[in-house]
Formats: C-alpha cells, structure tokens, sequence
C-alpha cells in the first residue's frame, strides 16, 4: 500500500507527457468527413478541404463544397464531385453533378493534374470509350447515353472489348479509354505521388521541411523500415528534418510507457483478485490489432450525445436497438446498441474486421464503434428508406412499390455489392446472413448490404471454409451450411442466398411457408421452374413486354443462383453478367429440386472455384 501514496504524483506526470505526445500530434489532425450527394467522403492527407490549413494536404489535393457534393477542381476549369477516395490504392470515384459525365469526358484534360487514368481494368470497373453512331445501335457492349439527346447522332459508351465491326458506323471521340463504373455514372482516376502506399495511407507534410513523410506507428516504429518507407523523389530530407521532433515523441512515448507501467503493477498488487470477464478481453484485444484501422472509436458518453440520449429509436432486433443519432459534422448515422448478452464477442468484432475499412457503393459504411465494459456499440451510415423487405412483401402479394426496372437495378447492385465482398478485398469475405432485412436502401433506394455479425474472412486461394455450427436464417441459407455433418461453406453459399433474395423480390412474397419450418416446404421457387420448363407465363403482374422480359431474368438468373451443389452455381462476378445480359442468350438453369442422390456431399466445391 505504502507505493500507493505516490499515485497522485504518478497521474500528473501522466497527464504531462500525455500534453506533449498531444501537442506534437495535434499537427495532424486533418481527418474530416465531407458530405458528397447521399453519402460523404473521407478527407485526410493528401487531399484536404479549401477551408482547412495548407499542411493538411498536397498541392493540387484541394477539395471544396458546392451544394451537398464535395467537389475537386482538376485543370482548365474542370470540376466534378468526389464519390469515393481509395487512399490504399491511390485512386478516387469521380462523377457530374450534373448527370451528365459523357459530355465531360469529351472535355477531359489531366495534363496539368497530378491524376492520371487508370491502366489497368479490374472486374469491377469497365474500360470505355465515348463513341458517336449514324443510327441506332442494339450492341450488348454500348451503353446508350441519354443526357446528349439535344445534339445530332446517337452517343454510346464502349466497352474496350467491343467487336471491330460493332464500331464500323461508328466515331471514337477521344484517343482516351475511360475507367468507369458499371453504369457509366462515374470515372476514375489514380495519383502516383505522393506516394503513401507504403506508409498504409498514413502521411503528414513536415511543415519544418515542407516535405511529404510516412508517419509510422509508436507501437511498431523501427528506424530502418521507417527512413526506407519514403519515396526518394518526394522524401529526400524529411526525415532529416523530422528528427529532433521524432526524438520528442520517442522520449514523451517511452516516459508514458513507463509511468504506465509503474502505474499498472501498483495497481495490479493492489488489485489482484479483480478480473475483466473473458470476453471483453477478446474484444480489446481485437480492437488493438486494428488500432490504425478506421472507424473510430467514441465513448458511451459521445453515443448518448451523438443520439441526443437515444431519443429517437428506428428498429429493434435479436441484437439490440438501433438509434438514429448525428455526427459532430451534422452526418447522420444509424447507431446499433448491443444490449442482447447473448451477443457474443466474435460478432461484434466480426462487424469490425469485416467492414470496418470497405468503401463501396453497395456495402454499409461502418463510421465507429463503442466498446466500455459490457457496453457496446456500432455506429453506421443513415439508410433513410430502411431495408429491402419493407418493399418487396406486402400482406403476400407483390409490393407495387417499385417497378420491374427498379427491382432490376436494386439486384444488381446487391450482386454487385456481394462480388466485391468476394473479389475485391484483402481477405475473401463470406457474408453467410443475406437476405432482405439485411439490404438498406438509401434515399434513392440504391441497395447496401449490412450486418456482417456472422461474416467469416479468408483468403482469395481458399475455395471452401469449415464451420462448427450453422450460420444465417432458414430460408436464405444454402443447405450445405445447415444438412449434413460436414458443414463446409464457400462464397457460393452466399450466391444461393442471392438467389433465394431474387425469387421474394420476383414473387412478392415469402419463400417458405414459414420462415423457420422445414427446408423441403419451399414452393414458389419450385413452381415458378417448373412454369419456365412447361413453357408456361408466370402468372407475375407485369404492365409491358420489358416488364416481363425482367421478371424472367431475374427468375431465370435466380435458379442458377439456387442449385442444389456449390459447384453448379455461378460466381457473383458471373451472375452480374447474367443480369447485365440479354435474355436470348441465358440458358434455362437444370432442375435445382430435384432429388439428390449423394446428400452426403453437397457440401463439395470445386477446387478451382473462384
């Protein structure tokens, strides 16, 4: 007891060393979040806002608002509104807020712009070209543009891939290919320097020296990896320039550590016999792996304010509550209490591991979290319209809510949505909980895929993934996931469930008499494969010949989606294919109901599966 006297003199010294790790740390406090149409874009180093100093950012990086877009001017007066900024990749979504992003392609010129056109296509972006035709063109590979309907001739997109003889009546209008998104809507464009790939994102102007410089984390900082991380054109004498401050943080750092630690042991001896339950301690051990990782971390003091003291409650489930609630900045967000305690540690760091750093245009952004005790939280961007079952389901009959085109756009984007989640992160990840209440609709009704609490990470090599337990809701999940003793999963296990979702948004209504009765009770997909076989109508409430021709893609599509075996199903990457397509050309699927010899292996996979 008698070192507990020197507690008082411990604290101040903490709190001094605390002001000088701050003081010096308080120069990079850039990270702002700007609002840009529906949603907001993150901006820190090295963009910055017109309105914040010099040193947040790089020359030619300036972002200001305009109306609700965040906007950046690139050379020759040309300005377009910020989508997304990948800071990993260097690369950021550009679009017209004026809706009209082929006339500004016309127009593009970046030879005075530190942006570039990307060289290299991925699967989830496609290469163009804005080409003007003499007459009409019905090419699977143009993408008619609508905003030029004023000016003579018919305007299309290209893709790179198109045929010579689709283009023979046909003139390119720039020497430039375009990467744009899959509905053309938006451009985008990369910058090599500064260069902040090896630094993870993480950069800072040396306003001593004025130079760009990786900023390296305490816990890790190694000299060696930390002078080799610059760039040598941009970094030449930062590091220089930086040293005697680095030497201030090093001392303030190693002065904290080891009046922590004087700090821990007293209080350890004193202590002893108190515990933190075993998982809270999972749980922070987590989120100190991930400590570099965004979102941020809030207080349960900020969340009380952040929700003006859970004043305004949206939905509750098995989980908790949902809260509406507003950033300092005036963003919106939706905040998810878990107040279940059943909830277990895994799911909620399962959330964070998973989508914590994703930013796509079909998946929920995870703004924060909240973890103090058994209190926890998780803070996501608003979805005004909630989610997708409140549309598509109405008292067993089909929801006039939305039309056919509509329906067709909201599946594309939940494919879409899902195929990055396979393709397009670090890690594969498995969502293995699709379904309706798990798709938000923004304010115009785009779909975001939500609730990653049962998500399983894992690499892009692996094809299939072993589980003790099943995991999602009877109705949507695959029946490898839940029959059998050998319950092996895949990412093809969430295409069943996408496929599943497309049969309720086709036919109105629930798959199953009853959400948890017994697999075998499925019937309208069984009904509508067996109409489609006969060569009969629907039977769907359609007003055009369009109409229908939807409905049955999207039906057609969604049988594929629903075979029995993993490895007769299409990847998602395949299967948006098969809704951008033409329905002359997509088979009617094999029968997926019926019976199954071998049941013992449904769980199989390909070994080449992607």
């Amino acid at each position: 007891m008698k070192g507990l006297h020197l507690t008082p003199f411990l604290i101040i010294s903490v709190l001094q060393v605390c002001s000088c790790i701050q003081d010096v740390q308080s120069e990079n406090n850039c990270s702002v979040l700007s609002r840009s149409g529906e949603g907001f874009v993150e901006v820190k180093f090295p963009f910055r806002l017109n309105d914040q100093p010099d040193s947040c950012g790089f020359q030619g990086f300036e972002l200001y608002s305009q109306g609700n877009f965040t906007m950046i001017k690139l050379p020759f007066d040309q300005a377009l509104a910020v989508d997304y900024i990948y800071y990993l990749d260097q690369g950021l979504s550009v679009f017209d807020p004026d809706g009209c992003l082929f006339r500004r392609l016309l127009d593009l010129n970046l030879s005075a712009s530190p942006f570039t056109l990307p060289s290299i296509t991925d699967i989830y972006s496609y290469s163009y070209k804005p080409i003007n035709c003499s007459s009409k063109a019905s090419s699977i590979y143009f993408t008619p543009v609508s905003c030029l309907s004023d000016l003579p001739g018919y305007y299309y997109l290209a893709e790179s891939s198109s045929p010579m003889q689709e283009l023979s009546s046909c003139e390119t209008l720039t020497r430039d290919q375009f990467q744009l998104s899959y509905d053309g809507q938006r451009l985008f464009l990369v910058w090599d320097k500064p260069d902040c790939r090896r630094c993870n994102g993480d950069c800072r102007l040396n306003r001593t020296s004025n130079k760009t410089e990786c900023m390296p984390y305490p816990s890790s900082y190694d000299p060696d990896t930390y002078t080799s991380s610059y760039d040598p054109d941009i970094y030449a004498s930062s590091y220089k320039g930086s040293h005697a401050r680095d030497v201030t943080i090093g001392l303030c750092a190693a002065g904290f550590v080891a009046i922590v630690t004087i700090i821990i042991l007293l209080v350890y001896k004193r202590f002893s016999k108190m515990k933190k339950k075993k998982q809270n301690l999972a749980v922070e051990r987590f989120l100190k792996e991930y400590k570099s990782m965004k979102p941020t971390r809030y207080s349960y003091p900020d969340l009380k304010k952040m929700t003006d003291d859970f004043k305004t409650i949206l939905g509750q489930g098995g989980y908790g509550s949902v809260f509406k609630g507003k950033l300092h900045n005036g963003v919106p967000v939706a905040v998810k209490v878990l107040d279940n305690p059943t909830v277990s540690g895994d799911e909620f760091t399962n959330e964070i591991a998973a989508i914590g750093t994703i930013h796509n245009v079909n998946i929920v952004r995870l703004l924060g979290f909240c973890v103090e005790g058994s209190k926890r939280a998780l803070i996501y961007e608003f979805m005004p319209n909630e989610s997708l079952d409140k549309y598509i389901m109405e008292e067993g009959e089909r929801s006039t809510k939305f039309s056919w085109t509509k329906l067709h756009d909201i599946s594309m984007g939940i494919a879409r949505g899902i195929g990055y989640l396979h393709q397009g992160c670090e890690q594969r990840i498995l969502h293995l909980d699709i379904k309706p209440q798990n798709i938000l609709l923004d304010q115009e009704f785009n779909p975001k895929i939500s609730d990653f609490g049962l998500a399983k990470l894992c690499s892009k090599e692996r094809s299939a993934v072993s589980m003790t337990a099943a995991r999602g809701t009877m109705g949507y999940m695959a029946p490898e996931v839940f029959l059998g003793s050998n319950k092996t999963v895949s990412h093809r296990s969430d295409v069943y469930s996408f496929g599943m979702v497309l049969m309720e948004m086709v036919g109105g209504r629930k798959n199953t008499a009853d959400e948890g009765e017994n697999y075998a009770q499925i019937y309208f997909p069984e009904w509508i494969y067996n109409q489609l076989k006969q060569g009969e109508e629907l039977g769907l409430v359609t007003d055009s010949v369009e109409d229908a021709e939807i409905a049955k893609k999207l039906t057609m599509v969604a049988l594929w989606c629903v075979q029995w075996r993993p490895a007769d199903r299409p990847s998602m990457k395949v299967a948006v294919q098969m809704l951008e397509g033409s329905l002359e050309r997509l088979p009617l699927a094999p029968n997926p109901f019926a019976p199954q010899v071998e049941k013992k292996n449904m769980g199989d996979t390909d070994a080449n599966d992607t």
